[in-house]
């Protein structure tokens, strides 16, 4: 069993923070693998793709051959992208489990991006400290940490920051690719997950891709946009169930 990791917008695979260790208790025999897209990360310098084929032909490279299940764990940005790698290669997975995601055909602009809170994070982009651009964006993504937990990973984030800087242009070509995504009509085993706290994006906004596909939808109650720290166990506890 293989388990694969793809974040969302502006963040790295090193934003699953502990989660990967909180899957691989639930899983020990598991194998957890996290892909990057370029953009982020060690890639940073890298140009984000405008074409999801292009993109998913990325994605897929850092793949090992397929033996045996593999599930594709993936959240917002994540989320449309793995539904459109689904589509094209629909051997790839087994399984999907989209948290917090939406999609062009399926909801509104405003209910998929939280304008208010999306002119928050282009002001927090100006500002000079890592720090406090990443506390601010636990603020929004947040909202069962502990004052003492943000300010322990906002540093730790801010120095990924410092040593991964995503730039201007691909975090507009990461926006751009993110409000053109569709949820493409297939008959997929999936599983979506959602915090009813999200303020960036909708939880009805889930609900709409959970009915839209016949999926099940999972709540996490009280929690935000970013389920893996705000709810990291409920998560594998809900990857499990899905897997045993």
């Amino acid at each position: 069993m293989e388990i694969v990791l793809l974040r969302g917008l502006i963040r790295e695979k090193r934003h699953w923070n502990d989660f990967p260790l909180a899957l691989s208790k639930l899983l020990p025999d598991a194998k957890i693998t996290q892909i990057e897209y370029p953009s982020a990360g060690i890639r940073h310098r890298e140009k984000f793709p405008l074409n999801i084929k292009k993109l998913v032909d990325d994605l897929r490279s850092q793949l090992e051959e397929k033996n045996g299940a593999r599930i594709l764990v993936a959240i917002s940005l994540g989320g449309m992208v793995a539904l459109n790698w689904s589509k094209i290669f629909p051997n790839d997975f087994d399984k999907l489990v989209i948290i917090n995601s939406s999609a062009r055909n399926l909801s509104l602009p405003h209910e998929r991006m939280n304008i208010k809170e999306w002119k928050k994070i282009f002001n927090i982009l100006k500002t000079k400290s890592e720090f406090e651009k990443e506390l601010a964006i636990l603020e929004l993504t947040t909202n069962k940490l502990s004052l003492d937990q943000k300010n322990k990973i906002a540093t730790q984030y801010a120095s990924y920051a410092k040593e991964c800087p995503i730039t201007l242009q691909n975090l507009l070509r990461q926006l751009a690719l993110a409000t053109s995504l569709k949820a493409p009509k297939m008959n997929r085993d999936i599983l979506f997950c959602v915090g009813d706290k999200d303020l960036l994006a909708r939880p009805s906004c889930s609900k709409k891709m959970s009915d839209f596909y016949g999926s099940e939808l999972r709540i996490a109650k009280d929690a935000g946009h970013d389920l893996s720290l705000d709810a990291p166990n409920w998560l594998a506890a809900e990857i499990k169930n899905l897997i045993v």
